[in-house]
């Protein structure tokens, strides 16, 4: 019966309508990922889990006006990759402890960030469970508050297709952060299914253009780089491009009138003495009118 079970749940996951027959390796899997999400379940007890930060910088003067925060998770064999820890928190609802421990970290982390650069803002990711639930929003604020940090130098980031899914109860979630006085960026923008109706509704202040859509750039099509750019000119809303990783992405993005950009180009992410260490080593220009993106 177990093991009907496992090939039942393994036919769900390749999609319904089909057979799948049981093997043991479908047993291995199941009790490695029984293993990860004990092992990540006690990590977040514990805390242990690692905010690191990737920055945004703005095109026009090459500075750093932001940053992504991004959870790691430091294991005896090393840093496990988030695309395998990620899903499992997602699935086991351990996700709105683990996005907590990281909004608490970040936010810690901004505080030493802008003792030498307050115009910084970060960038915490919020999982459509935790949007969910109201007792978020409650903590956030709490967790802002206790910080003394001003609300508007924390942004919270959704990805469209969590938005798609439950649109009509995550927007009215998504107003009470806007109320609450956070901004809101619409993360992974192209890749799902918000209609542009949804879209004028919602109220986000930032669309981040989807790294597959900056790596069409190198192959000369740019065709959905400039929509979203004119998209987001008429709807008043500002624009970061993830996952630049070349020089080239780089200039087009900014030939197109793309503000700020992200990726590997420019940094990775990394741990907070690693963070003041780069800030501390790049030029600090003067602050440009409305260089903030969309704060």
């Amino acid at each position: 019966m177990r093991n009907a079970d496992i090939a039942k749940y393994a036919a769900k996951a390749e999609g319904k309508n089909r057979c799948v027959f049981f093997t043991d390796q479908m047993y291995q899997r199941v009790q490695e990922r029984m293993t990860m999400e004990q092992a990540l379940r006690l990590a977040v007890t514990n805390e242990s889990l690692e905010a690191w930060f990737q920055p945004v910088v703005e095109l026009s003067t090459g500075r750093v006006v932001a940053l992504e925060a991004l959870a790691r998770w430091l294991r005896e064999d090393g840093y496990c990759p988030p695309d395998q820890f990620i899903p499992i928190a997602e699935e086991s609802d351990l996700i709105r402890a683990l996005g907590l421990l990281i909004a608490k970290k970040s936010m810690a982390a901004l505080v030493v960030i802008r003792q030498t650069h307050p115009q910084i803002t970060v960038g915490v990711n919020l999982s459509v469970r935790q949007l969910r639930s109201r007792q978020t929003l409650t903590r956030l604020c709490e967790l802002v508050d206790g910080q003394h940090l001003p609300r508007d130098s924390v942004h919270f980031e959704v990805t469209e297709s969590d938005v798609a899914r439950d649109f009509l109860l995550l927007e009215e979630h998504l107003n009470l952060y806007v109320q609450a006085g956070f901004s809101l960026h619409l993360d992974d923008f192209g890749t799902g299914q918000s209609s542009l109706h949804r879209l004028q509704g919602l109220p986000v202040s930032t669309l981040k253009i989807d790294k597959s859509f900056v790596d069409l750039i190198d192959s000369g099509d740019e065709r959905f780089v400039k929509t979203i750019l004119l998209l987001s000119e008429q709807l008043g809303l500002a624009v970061i491009a993830e996952g630049v990783e070349t020089a080239h992405q780089r200039d087009r993005l900014q030939a197109l009138g793309c503000q700020f950009i992200q990726g590997y180009f420019y940094a990775r992410p990394m741990p907070l003495p690693d963070l003041l260490k780069f800030l501390t080593n790049q030029a600090e220009p003067a602050l440009a009118q409305g260089s903030d993106p969309r704060s």
